[in-house]
């Protein structure tokens, strides 16, 4: 399942070395999180001009991840993705390499 995560380009290398991890250095949370937090679309102005978004092919992440669990149908408020998410599942959209 494609999915998207919005970080800042000081944390792209990282990121493209040791993939995205839980309780890692928030970008705009205070204090780190148990999760990765992805969403079905692109946040592209989440960080402003600093902003990189991600997009994630992670075949960890089940087709229905996003699907309300009453409706069956998407919802945007994101997915806490509590699991390690290895760098050859992120690839940056902004021109950023794989």
């Amino acid at each position: 399942m494609i999915c998207y995560h919005t970080t800042t380009r000081d944390r792209l290398a990282s990121i493209m070395r040791d993939g995205l991890l839980p309780n890692s250095e928030p970008t705009w949370f205070c204090t780190p999180a148990p999760y990765v937090m992805l969403g079905p679309q692109p946040w592209p102005g989440l960080n402003g001009e600093q902003s990189v978004v991600l997009e994630i092919d992670d075949p960890a992440i089940p087709d229905d991840a996003f699907a309300d669990p009453e409706t069956g149908l998407c919802h945007h408020d994101g997915l806490w993705w509590p699991h390690r998410i290895a760098p050859e599942h992120i690839r940056a959209l902004d021109g950023g390499a794989k």
